[in-house]
Parts: C-alpha cells; structure tokens; sequence
C-alpha cells in the first residue's frame, strides 16, 4: 500500500507514533476498493446474488501462491477480471491461467456515408477557426499601423 504525504514530500508507508514509525496495515484500505467493486458487479450483473458477488470477487483474485494467506487473505482483486468475465469458475477450482481464447481479427471497412459527416463537421470547423484568426490578424495590424500622425491606432 501507498499514500501520498499531506506535506508533499513525496510518498508515506509508515505513520509517526509514539514509539517510533508503525507501518501502515488494515483492512481500512482495502474495504472501499472490494465495495466499490462489489458496487460495480452489482451494476453489471443485477440478478446475481450477495453471495455470488463474493465469490466471483474472490474467483477473479489473483491468489498467493500458497493459497489463502492470514496476511493478504485470498490475494489481490482483479477488478476487471471480476467486471468483464461472463461466467465465474466454480468454487475450488483453478483460475491462475485462463485457457486462452481465439478472438477473430475484425476486417477493415470502407468509410461509408456516415463516417463522412464527422469528416466534413471536422473541416468546417478548422474553416471556422482559420477564418477567425484571419479576422483576428487582420484587425491586430490595422490596429499597430502607423496613422496620419505617426502615432499607432491612429
């Protein structure tokens, strides 16, 4: 775990105590990520239950090597395992290496009526810009041009 310093010096593992530093250590930090987490899973999967949040949660983490560890527990939550994966594997089971999966290569298209809009918006609008800045320059030297007087904006 990291934290920034409130004095910005830089970053902070340990907190001053009476006896020296203490390092910094609790479930205080990782609470809101797992809730957020588990907010998020709930968002993209409604209908599954409290307990099937918790084990996807913990299907998806990337486990210590030796199993449930007293002191990181069940490993580091994948969040975007835990979000994007459409099925959760059953308890007890591997989930170090996924098999991988064949994803076919999507083929190029050609730029059909609709792609040409956003084209044109983006031409008009550095017509715009330009002609803006033409107006813009052009006002600026009329303006620093020597008058009748010799004297500019005259």
């Amino acid at each position: 775990m990291t934290s920034l310093s409130p004095f910005g010096d830089g970053t902070v593992n340990r907190l001053g105590g009476q006896h020296g530093s203490i390092p910094i250590s609790g479930t205080s930090y990782a609470a809101p990520v797992v809730s957020g987490l588990a907010a998020l899973i709930r968002a993209r999967f409604p209908t599954l239950t409290a307990r099937q949040v918790m084990q996807r949660i913990e299907s998806t983490a990337h486990h210590p090597p030796a199993g449930w560890d007293p002191l990181v527990g069940n490993g580091t939550v994948d969040a975007l395992a835990a979000v994007s994966s459409d099925s959760i594997p059953q308890a007890g089971t591997a989930t170090s290496d996924p098999a991988p999966v064949a994803v076919p290569v999507p083929r190029r298209s050609t730029p059909g009526p609709s792609d040409r809009r956003a084209l044109h918006t983006a031409f008009a609008g550095a017509a715009i810009c330009l002609l803006a800045l033409m107006a813009t320059l052009a006002t600026a030297s009329r303006r620093l041009r020597p008058g009748r007087n010799g004297i500019a904006g005259d």
